[in-house]
């Protein structure tokens, strides 16, 4: 782990940095719907068109994650929902730390956008939440999508007008009903049918019953709790590896150490549904064990954090002693897996989400201070140009890279965008800087 001192940013030094990246995102980031795009082109600051593919525009579209998506559509539009959401929540932190029109009127513009993709779903069922890209309906959907919109909606609605309330609160209710009716099951890219992880729907299904006050998912709610499916975070790598729950890899035994990727993604989501239920369900009596699960994403998180304010993609985590290494350190490069070959050095923008999380856990965490640490480094680390997808991939071997990742060195990264800022302002709100 890089261990993190608070950068010498002053406080008017940030918020005009959170000023910037935001008459940034107004300027680069917004299609006509207000819809905020999931990616735009690092060169051009336009959302990606097939000349940003280039010779291997053949090959995204064998590698594609959904069979006949263009990838300019995919890219564009693939975490849209989560983009739009997390935005709404910065301009909603915004209005509640300085008072403006300018950051109310942004904020209902993107309850419009949330509500024109869930219009979108219409088409589909009542209560889809689509992946809408090239602007349109699709079959594709997923739960984080849902989280962030949900949450979001319900962070807007005491700003919200009384038909907007009634909107949202409808629409907040018939997204968890739809989970429900089919059993927490639906369709993933290429395969027809997952059952989705269930520890993400107990903080949904709270939040509709206060909505719509609807039993049944009070009932629900507590059925899924009963089930222990809260009991621990969705995303731990490493813990379930120290206690022989998950299997050690041929490559992690050779090794010596195992492995972890990804964890801002995973800490994000961890940390919105336990947050909700820690500041709604106050009294339960699983509040301690869903704080300590806070924690043990944390822990995870605060490993793969890199130097100027990026997260690694991945890092193997030493099986004695707990040091952090480098793939490179301990396998030959024919042991390192394919997967992560090129991507092994690898770091992405998207530590944002770590800050915002842990900003999140400040306020129903106690004694968080190294998380609001590292959040303020993260985000006086990270300037604009800084926001790009994926960097330090290896190129040395080019037909090793797959096309779904080599192109992200070419993105600037909404969700880095959008969790910056929401970091920023809710961090204010909370009066941690």
């Amino acid at each position: 782990m890089t261990t993190h001192s608070v950068l010498p940013l002053s406080a008017e030094e940030l918020e005009v940095r959170a000023q910037e990246i935001e008459e940034w995102a107004e300027t680069h980031f917004l299609d006509e719907n207000g819809v905020v795009y999931s990616v735009i082109n690092r060169e051009t600051q336009r959302p990606p068109d097939r000349s940003l593919f280039g010779d291997s525009y053949a090959a995204h579209l064998a590698d594609a994650y959904v069979q006949g998506c263009a990838p300019e559509d995919f890219w564009a539009y693939e975490n849209c929902g989560m983009t739009t959401g997390a935005y709404l929540q910065a301009m909603v932190s915004r209005h509640l730390v300085d008072h403006t029109p300018t950051a109310l009127t942004r904020a209902r513009r993107c309850y419009g956008a949330l509500k024109h993709i869930y219009d979108l779903g219409k088409g589909y069922e009542e209560g889809f939440f689509p992946k809408i890209y090239g602007g349109k309906l699709s079959n594709q959907t997923s739960t984080d999508q849902v989280l962030y919109c949900a949450m979001a909606l319900d962070r807007y609605w005491p700003l919200a007008d009384a038909l907007e309330q009634r909107q949202i609160s409808h629409m907040i209710a018939e997204m968890v009903r739809f989970w429900v009716r089919r059993d927490y099951k639906f369709g993933y890219y290429d395969r027809p049918e997952i059952e989705w992880p269930l520890v993400r729907f107990p903080a949904l299904l709270l939040l509709a019953y206060n909505h719509s006050h609807d039993e049944s998912l009070k009932r629900e709610y507590h059925r899924l709790l009963a089930l222990g499916v809260t009991d621990a975070p969705e995303f731990l790598r490493l813990a379930p590896k120290q206690s022989g729950e998950t299997p050690t890899a041929a490559f992690e035994e050779e090794a010596d150490a195992w492995l972890i990727i990804m964890t801002p993604d995973y800490m994000g989501m961890d940390v919105m549904q336990f947050d909700y239920k820690l500041r709604n369900d106050p009294d339960n009596e699983r509040c301690a064990g869903w704080r300590n699960a806070i924690g043990q994403v944390w822990a995870e998180a605060r490993i793969m954090l890199a130097p100027g304010g990026k997260a690694h993609f991945c890092v193997l985590v030493d099986r004695k002693t707990g040091d952090v290494c480098r793939p490179d350190d301990r396998l030959p490069d024919d042991k390192i897996p394919e997967s992560i070959y090129t991507l092994r050095e690898a770091k992405w923008a998207r530590a944002t989400m770590t800050a915002r999380s842990a900003v999140q856990a400040a306020g129903v965490v106690p004694g968080s201070d190294d998380m609001v640490s590292a959040a303020r480094h993260i985000l006086a680390s990270m300037t604009i140009g800084d926001m790009v997808s994926l960097v330090d991939i290896d190129m040395s071997t080019p037909e090793r890279v797959p096309p779904r990742y080599g192109c992200r060195s070419r993105f600037l990264c909404g969700d880095t965008m959008a969790n910056w800022l929401w970091a920023y302002w809710q961090g204010r709100h909370q009066d941690l800087w």
